[in-house]
């Protein structure tokens, strides 16, 4: 829990993992949530459509998408076994209801349309990830005897290799990067004590 200009709210992530804000209330039998990627003043709705940022946005929406339908299932079993009807639907940002279509499906015509479609974002982007850090683990090596640029290619390839690349279909590609930038480690390592 913390609180930042003004706003009083969850968060988790930084540095390493993408930053997620979370905050709720409930007012006139209405419960309501918003959730967000980045900073306060500087983030992206997870339900807006777009594929800026898709790769942190999506797997937090799906999981919001998921408490909702929780909660919407705990308040039915609870109408139920109480013998009531269900005056309230649970709702979520904006007031998006659990029933209705996800936001990515109303913007991509249908959630299975939607989720392919990002789902193809996102395996490009880590198919391109994985051919990079090939290409820099590379680099590496051949810079490996005459630059220090070398450990920062090093560097940069090893994250795009593990990070994005593993989860990737050219995942061998990924591999193929870490077990060079593996070697380029080792070589200079030897060049540091043999120097």
């Amino acid at each position: 829990m913390v609180f930042e200009k003004g706003e009083q709210y969850y968060k988790t992530g930084g540095v390493m993992f993408p930053l997620q804000g979370f905050k709720y209330g409930y007012q006139n039998g209405i419960l309501h949530l918003e959730a967000w990627v980045g900073k306060i003043g500087k983030e992206m709705n997870i339900g807006d459509g777009k594929f800026l940022g898709a790769a942190a946005k999506i797997p937090y929406y799906n999981s919001i998408l998921a408490l909702l339908e929780t909660l919407e299932r705990a308040k039915s079993a609870y109408y139920q076994q109480t013998g009531g009807q269900v005056q309230t639907p649970v709702q979520g940002q904006a007031g998006m209801q659990v029933q209705a279509p996800p936001l990515y499906a109303q913007q991509l015509e249908g959630n299975n349309q939607a989720t392919s479609a990002v789902a193809d974002e996102v395996n490009k982007s880590n198919n391109r990830n994985a051919k990079i850090a090939f290409w820099l683990s590379i680099a590496s090596l051949i810079l490996v005897f005459g630059s220090k640029f070398s450990l920062l290619l090093n560097l940069a390839s090893y994250t795009l290799a593990i990070k994005y690349g593993l989860k990737s279909q050219k995942s061998g590609l990924a591999i193929a990067a870490i077990v060079i930038n593996s070697i380029v480690i080792f070589i200079t390592l030897l060049i540091l004590f043999i120097a």
